[in-house]
């Protein structure tokens, strides 16, 4: 009984803490990181060893391989802290989650949305990914708590900056900013005070976001480079995708059935025409324009929407609770609340086993570092994959797929010390004859240039590692 009490009186830190032992306890799995799990790692890496190590991709925003380089530059392990990091920006985002949706909504709807976001399996899983999600999502969070917590210009300007970090961590983030003018100017008032409200937004998102612009016009050439990059990146390779305008509410809505009470207080947000209140046009917004934008863009994946999913928890959490209190006041309901609650309860937990799986891929980390120590490498590695920038301290280069491949080998065939190759990799169109073709002659000149001191082949991929042959 004090424990239930004591959970009513301040339900946050329980909830914090149940969302932080879970975490602890995924983490547990060890689960392999992601391609640009490693490349923030080697980001980072690159920025503060001026270049002389890591890896550098233009169009990767920079915050959260600065946080990560800096620790590795203090002496730690940049794969430990980033899990740790993780953890801790999972946890602060659930913390945000309940704090805005206590502000906007109520308690118990405070409650169920934080609880459901920390056991969503798409906000989970980048819990140890070193992801730019947690961060992104823990930034911005906080740039909107501070808007409708204190409502004055001063925070008005602290959430543009908070809502510029989150851009400079995760680009799409954009789409917060520009939802939160929309939502600042939609309610009725004062033009006058629109203005200076506007005008603080505008300069706290803009005063982070110069010094970067900058930097990319002496790098570059232009401050929109990176942008440009990553906006083209993700069209690019979309047969290895999903695709189609039902992507998301297949893979998502349907598959955790829950969050199909979003649509609820969608209607119910329509019907009140709540467009005048500014929190809950932000609360709608931001998940409506970045689903369709994601829907827009070629390439088609889960994560891309998961800054969506603690508002679509505020929305589903609304839902359920407004349906739960008319089936508990109706004398003769058709369920009982106690059902639907227990009904509601199986949605969420059903998806989590399935949301949570990852097939685990081979890993050479002990035979690269043998090969390297044996011949004493300390010079630039040139990989099909970016995985070893993580654990080694070396320059590495990515041949970055079948379009670029050949190019890059060329490029870089007389400075490289080491070449690790996974043909699995380098991937070609369904019925890209012509790409095959490029990649059998780009496989045979490396045999033939360079001299493979490891070889296996698992599940159809070979993986190599060569040594140059000296001339």
């Amino acid at each position: 009984m004090k424990l239930v009490a004591s959970f009513q009186r301040k339900p946050l830190y329980f909830i914090l803490l149940f969302s932080l032992i879970i975490r602890i306890a995924y983490l547990l799995i060890d689960y392999p990181l992601w391609w640009d799990s490693h490349v923030y790692v080697g980001i980072g890496k690159y920025i503060f060893s001026g270049g002389e190590i890591g890896i550098w991709e233009s169009f990767r925003p920079l915050v959260h391989p600065l946080i990560l380089g800096i620790f590795w530059k203090a002496g730690f392990d940049p794969i430990i802290i980033g899990k740790i990091l993780d953890v801790a920006f999972s946890v602060l985002a659930i913390y945000f989650t309940y704090k805005i949706a206590e502000i906007v909504f109520n308690k118990k709807i405070a409650m169920l949305s934080s609880l459901l976001l920390s056991v969503t399996p798409i906000f989970l899983i980048h819990t140890g990914l070193i992801l730019t999600e947690p961060l992104a999502l823990t930034l911005g969070l906080a740039g909107i708590y501070v808007l409708v917590r204190y409502q004055h210009l001063f925070s008005v300007f602290g959430a543009g900056v908070f809502i510029a970090l989150s851009f400079l961590t995760r680009f799409p983030q954009g789409i917060w900013f520009a939802v939160m003018v929309g939502a600042l100017v939609i309610p009725r008032g004062k033009a006058t005070w629109k203005l200076k409200t506007l005008a603080a937004l505008m300069l706290g998102f803009t005063l982070p976001i110069l010094p970067y612009l900058l930097f990319n016009y002496f790098r570059y050439g232009s401050p929109w480079d990176p942008l440009v990059a990553g906006s083209w990146i993700i069209t690019t390779s979309t047969w290895l995708y999903d695709s189609g305008i039902s992507y998301y509410f297949v893979h998502f809505f349907i598959f955790n059935a829950i969050y199909l009470f979003s649509f609820m207080y969608l209607y119910h947000y329509v019907r009140q025409r709540e467009w005048f209140t500014m929190p809950k046009t932000i609360i709608v917004l931001i998940p409506i324009i970045t689903i369709l934008y994601y829907v827009y863009v070629p390439r088609k994946e889960l994560r891309y929407i998961v800054t969506s999913v603690p508002f679509l928890a505020m929305m589903v959490s609304w839902a359920v609770t407004t349906i739960y209190l008319k089936l508990k006041n109706r004398p003769r309901p058709f369920i009982s609340a106690r059902f639907f609650a227990v009904f509601c309860l199986i949605l969420v937990i059903i998806p989590i086993p399935g949301g949570v799986y990852f097939e685990r891929p081979p890993a050479f980390e002990t035979e690269l570092t043998t090969v390297i120590e044996n011949h004493n490498l300390t010079g630039l590695i040139l990989s099909s994959d970016p995985a070893f920038v993580s654990f080694l301290d070396h320059q590495v280069v990515t041949l970055d797929g079948m379009e670029f491949a050949p190019t890059i080998y060329q490029q870089y065939k007389n400075k490289f010390e080491l070449l690790f190759m996974n043909d699995c990799n380098l991937v070609c169109a369904p019925d890209d004859g012509v790409c095959q073709k490029q990649k059998e002659d780009l496989l045979r000149i490396m045999t033939s240039e360079n001299q493979a001191v490891f070889s296996e082949s698992i599940d159809s991929c070979t993986y190599t590692i060569y040594l140059p042959v000296k001339s």
